[in-house]
């Protein structure tokens, strides 16, 4: 007699949520932007409907045909990876751009980034600076990153070691692995005048935590020589597999390493041959 009750329930939960969706979809099409960008991000994740990239385009398309500065961020996303339509720098910069326009802090990141590599925009760290600071702002933690790299290089703006560290400090704060990584490097390097191992072992390891493949590897070889931590090679054996997982070319070079040298591991000189040619 006590499953009927259950199974009730979850019979009400999926109807809602079918139901949710169909809602959205009725929205979308009387030109609500708020739903037509629900759907885009459904049908990016797969999130209760199968995964199209295709679809999630129209939809993002369609939210920021209606001024929604986050649809128009997600379409020049995909514009930019190729993902659900034929890739194109030129209309990512383009839909970027309108998203900037409407006030979307990740569109300005993003566009932001273009202007710093020099993709399908002239080269111009003044503009990736303009962009870069109101994203960090609003919370943007990889902006906040990129903003402290600039600071950190002299890149448009004088050097100034000090506000890098708070632009990095902020950026890891909002768990951003890249501002968490760069901490960690800030004090390996003795930026600013302080060199400290154990801090640079504490941020990469928060780096690590999200998966910041660089940031593992440089744990595991912090843990391989007693950086900061207690030596422990078979903590350099995990980290380094995790880098290596993670794509990180230096962390499959120095699992390659280990292996050749018996560092933590047996000597397996046909492991560490394929590990090397992954580092290439």
């Amino acid at each position: 007699m006590r499953i009927l009750p259950i199974v009730f329930t979850v019979f009400l939960a999926v109807n809602s949520y079918a139901a949710t969706i169909e809602e959205d979809e009725q929205s979308c099409e009387a030109n609500n932007a708020d739903a037509c960008l629900a759907l885009g991000l459904r049908y990016k994740d797969g999130d209760g409907v199968e995964k199209s990239f295709e679809k999630a385009v129209q939809y993002f398309e369609k939210g920021c045909q209606e001024n929604q500065g986050e649809a128009c961020f997600w379409l020049g996303r995909s514009y930019h990876r190729g993902e659900g339509v034929e890739q194109s720098n030129e209309k990512a910069i383009q839909f970027y751009q309108k998203g900037v326009d409407l006030g979307n802090p990740r569109a300005m990141l993003n566009l932001g980034a273009e202007y710093a590599r020099g993709e399908g925009v002239p080269k111009s760290f003044e503009k990736a600076f303009d962009l870069y600071r109101p994203a960090c702002e609003a919370d943007v933690g990889l902006a906040c990153s990129n903003l402290g790299a600039m600071y950190l290089m002299g890149e448009f703006v004088k050097k100034d070691p000090d506000r890098a560290l708070e632009l990095f400090t902020k950026s890891c704060n909002l768990n951003e692995a890249q501002g968490c990584f760069l901490l960690g490097h800030f004090y390996v390097a003795g930026e600013g005048g302080e060199k400290s191992a154990e801090k640079a072992a504490i941020y990469f390891a928060k780096a690590c935590d999200l998966d910041s493949g660089q940031a593992c590897a440089n744990l595991g070889r912090a843990y391989l020589e007693g950086e900061g931590v207690e030596v422990s090679p078979s903590k350099a054996i995990e980290l380094s597999e995790k880098s290596c997982q993670l794509k990180s070319e230096t962390g499959c070079f120095n699992l390659g390493l280990y292996y050749s040298q018996g560092e933590g591991v047996e000597k397996y000189f046909e492991k560490a041959d394929e590990l090397y040619k992954k580092a290439l």
